[in-house]
């Protein structure tokens, strides 16, 4: 079996068997500081920096999901989980190298492969059979089509529809390798489909409340998100260089955009519950209840926000003060 970096003697993992995504967020903060070398600071950057204790989304459901293919070894949760870290910020750091600006690209393309090697790496050594590889290659195709597809949406104002959606979850498509590392593992291959359909779901309300909450970086890197497309065609703008970001930050709030992604994040959040629930995920049920106690509360925060607003308030610290008071799993 593959050992954790340099302590292959210390799994921290509770004596009952339990897997705290702290601590694989812990350890995985680790590695990036010793394995990573010269890039270790921009590895740091993608969620590591300040020493944040709150593990992400990605951990904590790579953990729970082992429930439903009846995985219990702590040791295979707990390395699924950081492999599922790892290549969700593989995905983050690629994004991010064709999204920003020159100087990074070329120490971003190579973290993302160095990520990338680390986690198929781990899910080679958990399971390794040619069917999971063909699934794995399976997702990276998926993630990579949805990915190339949204591209249409860079500095272009281009109306979304029912695919655009599809495609949003789709780009974290590689989040579905750790349900079948379970399924392999545990036998529950016929599970998959019902894991999957879920996984979407909740990736993609994740990834609308991220676009609603990073609308202002967005708007300047011209990515045209679903929230921004909707709020620059009622301005009647072809780009986002014409745009007043004060106008537009006021419009997420007043005109609708910020109320329809949280109500499309909320019924997505509800496919997931009912996806997880018929399989007997009681965790991640448990975890997606968290998550829409948190989408419920930065509701009501932006209504606030909204009449803020209306009195003459600055919407960008509306936003910037939401984000730093909702569960942080919300967004990516």
């Amino acid at each position: 079996m593959l050992t954790l970096v340099n302590r292959p003697e210390v799994l921290p993992v509770a004596v009952d068997g339990a897997v705290d995504a702290s601590a694989v967020w812990a350890e995985y903060q680790r590695s990036i500081r010793e394995a990573m070398g010269d890039m270790a600071l921009l590895a740091a950057s993608y969620g590591c920096e300040g020493g944040r204790t709150d593990a992400p989304l990605a951990a904590h459901i790579a953990i729970l999901l082992a429930e439903p293919f009846s995985v219990t070894d702590a040791e295979v949760r707990f390395k699924v989980a950081m492999a599922n870290l790892y290549l969700d910020h593989f995905t983050q750091v690629l994004d991010d190298a064709t999204d920003a600006k020159a100087e990074h690209n070329a120490h971003q393309l190579h973290l993302s492969h160095h990520l990338l090697v680390k986690g198929m790496v781990l899910y080679q050594d958990l399971v390794g059979s040619q069917d999971f590889l063909a699934r794995l290659d399976g997702y990276f195709h998926e993630a990579m089509t949805a990915e190339r597809y949204l591209w249409r949406h860079w500095k272009q104002i281009v109306p979304y529809d029912e695919l655009e959606f599809t495609r949003i979850g789709e780009r974290c498509s590689l989040m579905k390798a750790c349900a079948a590392a379970y399924a392999h593992i545990g036998g529950g291959v016929p599970l998959l489909e019902q894991v999957e359909h879920g996984l979407m779901a909740v990736s993609t309300a994740v990834q609308l409340l991220d676009d609603l909450a990073d609308w202002r970086q967005d708007l300047d890197a011209e990515i045209y998100t679903y929230p921004l497309t909707r709020v620059l065609q009622q301005l009647g703008l072809q780009s986002s260089r014409e745009a007043d970001p004060s106008k537009v930050g006021a419009m997420l709030l007043t005109h609708g955009a910020a109320d329809d992604v949280l109500t499309r994040a909320k019924q997505l959040l509800c496919d997931g519950r009912h996806a997880f629930t018929t399989i007997g995920a009681h965790g991640t049920v448990l975890l997606l209840d968290e998550l829409e106690t948190g989408r419920t509360s930065l509701a009501a925060q932006l209504a606030a926000g909204k009449r803020r607003v209306a009195a003459g308030g600055d919407a960008e610290e509306v936003f910037h003060t939401v984000r730093t008071r909702i569960d942080r799993r919300l967004f990516h």
